[in-house]
């Protein structure tokens, strides 16, 4: 049986795939219906700057838990079509990481969205992203 993407621990995922070399390896701790809080552990294999992740990476992050919220709460494949991200402070590597996301609203196929990391309750980043429902269209992946 196909694991379906964006399912925690579809191992071949960048983001949530638990045995993925390098990948971000997510995990779901919590979610309800407003929000879906996820954990991660970033390594020198996600640094930028000595000691710090890099500001992609962080993105990732961010775009990932956004994108496993949405295939719960809608239960449909939706794509990123822009994520804006602010960098509020330094992301350390070796830190664990609490990830945050919801979505905002949904008008039609475009999707709203929000995210941010956290460490120890502080916001490091976050995120407003704009994600298409793809489901039924020739860019699903099935």
């Amino acid at each position: 049986m196909d694991e379906a993407p964006h399912t925690p621990g579809y191992a071949s995922c960048f983001g949530c795939g638990g045995t993925m070399p390098g990948g971000l390896h997510v995990h779901v701790v919590d979610d309800d219906p407003q929000e879906l809080v996820a954990t991660a552990r970033l390594n020198t294999a996600h640094q930028g700057p000595p000691g710090l992740a890099h500001s992609g990476v962080v993105a990732a992050l961010m775009d990932e838990v956004i994108s496993l919220v949405l295939w719960r709460l809608l239960d449909r494949r939706c794509l990123t079509a822009r994520l804006e991200a602010a960098f509020l402070v330094p992301v350390p590597i070796d830190r664990d990481l609490e990830v945050r996301a919801r979505c905002t609203g949904v008008h039609g196929r475009k999707v709203y969205t929000s995210a941010q990391v956290l460490i120890a309750g502080t916001v490091y980043a976050e995120a407003a992203g704009l994600f298409i429902d793809v489901t039924d269209s020739a860019a699903s992946v099935r």
